[in-house]
């Protein structure tokens, strides 16, 4: 499935939360992997977000800070690094009925999961 950056980022703390519930062998194995390809591709992107930090800002205590000067090129950076495609192969993962999530992270898992009949 092809998806954004950004769409990873907003979806990888959903996953995070579904891989602590306790689920069949099954359903955790697939998830264990989904979660492994998401972080491969989180991976790169942050890389790629920390070359942008050190390009426009200074390293400081707590991260970057980004001069203001060069604050809307920076932006326009990001944005453009968020919205790059990434190829996730995966099969939506079957959750039993009776997990314990949320309506937020089951709205942001909603591609890449689906309910047991």
């Amino acid at each position: 499935m092809k998806t954004t950056i950004a769409r990873l980022v907003n979806l990888s703390p959903s996953l995070k939360r579904l891989g602590a519930e306790p689920l069949p062998v099954k359903t955790s194995y697939a998830l264990a992997k989904m979660i492994k390809k998401v972080q491969a591709e989180l991976e790169i992107y942050d890389s790629e977000r920390i070359k942008l930090c050190e390009k426009y800002g200074r390293k400081n205590k707590q991260g970057y800070d980004i001069d203001e000067s060069k604050m809307s090129a920076f932006n326009s950076d990001y944005e453009e690094l968020l919205q790059q495609e990434a190829e996730i192969d995966y099969e939506p993962i079957a959750l039993p009925d009776n997990v314990t999530i949320s309506a937020s992270d089951l709205l942001a898992l909603e591609e890449f999961i689906k309910l047991e009949e």
